[in-house]
């Protein structure tokens, strides 16, 4: 997942953040009875496309991105073979998890994601529902 996590970044320090973020994200995802039964490597695209717009990133390659859109990127549909239909679902489930992770009574992972040594990512605001909604629409 590392070439997915660095397609459209450019800082060291931003990729490493990101990683936590995808981390972050499937841990949250193993706490919950509902993603057990869905195919690893579909979480694994849906975090890394969740972390890809809670960060705005777009994909770098496509220079008709606006605002919101895009944050399925080619790099991620080749490695990942999944394109944004079959991740829509689950990467909107994992955001709800996301929204809720701070209040959580299973709260370990968000304690563990919120210190500086794994770069404060659970202390970021999730995207807006909305915009993750619609990037689906505009997606690859």
């Amino acid at each position: 997942m590392g070439y997915i996590i660095e397609d459209g970044t450019s800082h060291s320090n931003r990729n490493s953040t990101i990683a936590f973020m995808v981390d972050y994200l499937m841990e949250i995802a193993l706490l919950s009875h509902e993603f057990s039964q869905i195919e690893p490597s579909r979480v694994a695209a849906a975090a890394v496309y969740l972390a890809r717009a809670t960060f705005g990133i777009c994909d770098a390659s496509d220079a008709t991105n606006q605002a919101g859109q895009g944050f399925f990127s080619r790099t991620l549909k080749f490695y990942s073979g999944y394109d944004g239909a079959d991740l829509k679902e689950i990467t909107m489930e994992l955001y709800e998890l996301h929204k809720k992770s701070q209040s959580a009574i299973l709260k370990s992972v968000y304690d563990k994601f919120k210190t500086e040594k794994f770069g404060l990512v659970a202390l970021r605001i999730p995207v807006e529902k909305e915009l993750l909604s619609e990037s689906f629409d505009s997606s690859i």
